[in-house]
């Protein structure tokens, strides 16, 4: 049994459901298990902490942990006899696809990586491709992600110059895209002169069921500027199609290993300079 830990915002949450498939492709029994701190975090009213659960009302074909059983493996940990021969917990850095796990494992981290994603997206495009978006006329409609909050505290932020080269990338005259953004700063993104053709700026919403709407509304677009957004870079994974223009900040494109992948390999990178 295997069971994957869900935790983070939207876009990592969809790598750990990538991860709990190919797991079960493998053969494996597998559980997803939202841990005790995450579900605390439905309680709050910060909006990044509020998107986190809407994962939990889609169905990927995995099975949810239950929580009685989940806190008795808990329980089982602190057991040295039952600990080390039946039950383990392993995170990312130490996980290797090529060990014999126990018979229980449990297994936490963010998994962002294409290559497995690869492996199980037609899976999670028929959850999220459906007849209505299908048969929605895209058009050469571009969609930008800029996302800064968290980002500022963590110099991950992109700057201006790097969504104006992308901008560029789409059409070499700006003022021609017929482009949306999708901000956490919708301020910042009016006080630009470079976004000020955009036809809609989508901010965050505190609401849970609007940041699926959202996400399935993204899913509508042709092009897309996903910086180092994973909410953006999910939409462009399962929307985007080879006559795609898609564009992603170059060290969060080497994090997730794209230039490994045989479908997204061509995507266009920029450095974040």
């Amino acid at each position: 049994m295997r069971i994957v830990d869900i935790k983070g915002g939207f876009g990592n949450q969809l790598f750990q459901y990538a991860f709990a498939l190919n797991l079960q492709r493998e053969g494996h029994r597998v559980y997803a298990y939202f841990s005790k701190g995450y579900e605390e975090k439905e309680k709050t009213n910060n909006y990044s902490e509020k998107r986190e659960i809407i994962i939990k009302s889609i169905d990927f074909g995995i099975k949810k942990m239950n929580k009685t059983f989940y806190y008795l493996l808990e329980l089982f940990k602190k057991i040295p006899l039952i600990n080390n021969k039946f039950y383990e917990i392993i995170f990312e850095e130490q996980y290797n696809v090529n060990y014999k796990y126990r018979a229980v494992t449990s297994l936490n981290g963010f998994w962002q990586d294409l290559t497995i994603v690869e492996n199980v997206l037609d899976d999670l495009k028929q959850v999220f491709l459906t007849k209505k978006i299908l048969s929605k006329d895209k058009k050469n409609r571009t969609l930008v992600q800029v996302r800064r909050g968290d980002f500022l505290l963590t110099n991950k932020d992109l700057k201006i110059s790097f969504y104006k080269e992308s901008l560029l990338k789409i059409d070499s005259d700006i003022s021609k895209i017929d482009f949306d953004v999708v901000t956490d700063d919708v301020e910042w993104v009016k006080s630009q002169k470079l976004f000020s053709n955009a036809k809609k700026i989508y901010p965050p919403s505190d609401n849970k069921k609007d940041v699926l709407e959202l996400f399935k509304h993204m899913l509508k677009y042709k092009n897309f500027i996903v910086g180092n957004s994973t909410f953006c870079l999910w939409a462009a994974l399962i929307s985007s199609s080879s006559d795609s223009k898609v564009i992603i900040e170059k060290k969060f494109s080497e994090d997730i290993r794209l230039i490994e992948t045989v479908n997204f390999s061509k995507w266009l990178v920029i450095e974040n300079s």
